[in-house]
């Protein structure tokens, strides 16, 4: 859990990698450099509580998706 002045920054980088909203997460930072699309997916595994984490578009035609809704 974050402490001190990140909770109420804007420029708070969340987690250890960094998947907040400032631009200088990892992955903001990755799009800025025409690496990847801002994206990201976690597909969890809800048989052995593990799962699959990936940065960038995945592309696969089954794969459902629940979109992030700011400020909710």
């Amino acid at each position: 859990q974050q402490t001190g002045s990140l909770n109420n920054s804007e420029l708070a980088i969340d987690g250890i990698i960094g998947f907040g909203n400032s631009n200088q997460t990892l992955l903001s930072q990755l799009a800025a450099a025409g690496k990847t699309k801002k994206i990201f997916s976690h597909c969890l595994d809800s048989t052995n509580g593990g799962g699959i984490f990936a940065i960038g578009e995945v592309v696969e035609p089954k794969v459902k998706t629940t979109p992030i809704v700011k400020n909710k």
